[in-house]
């Protein structure tokens, strides 16, 4: 893991960086992102959004107590909470909209 990535665990984190096992959150990143990111896409059909939606969803699970989790139950709890965020931007949209 580089250094920009470890300072990156850092910021997000509000409990020390050691509860959480850095090197399989940053494998998990690398496995997951490219298909987490097609699968936003496929749903919302804009690039931009799944950038952001994914970044959140990231973001979000970061922050989340994973200590105690298995890291089989991260991919689960990454798409429902991407697709949390997808609804989240529809009713966005609508409610901006109408």
């Amino acid at each position: 893991m580089n250094a920009s990535a470890v300072s990156w665990i850092q910021c997000v984190r509000s409990e020390p960086v050691a509860r959480l096992d850095e090197a399989a959150f940053t494998s998990f990143h690398r496995e997951t992102s490219r298909a987490l990111w097609a699968f936003v896409y496929r749903v919302t059909g804009s690039g931009s959004d799944a950038d952001d939606i994914v970044q959140d969803a990231f973001l979000r699970l970061l922050r989340a107590d994973l200590a105690t989790a298995e890291e089989d139950q991260w991919r689960r709890y990454l798409y429902r909470i991407a697709s949390n965020l997808i609804v989240d931007r529809w009713r966005r949209v609508k409610r901006e909209s109408g």
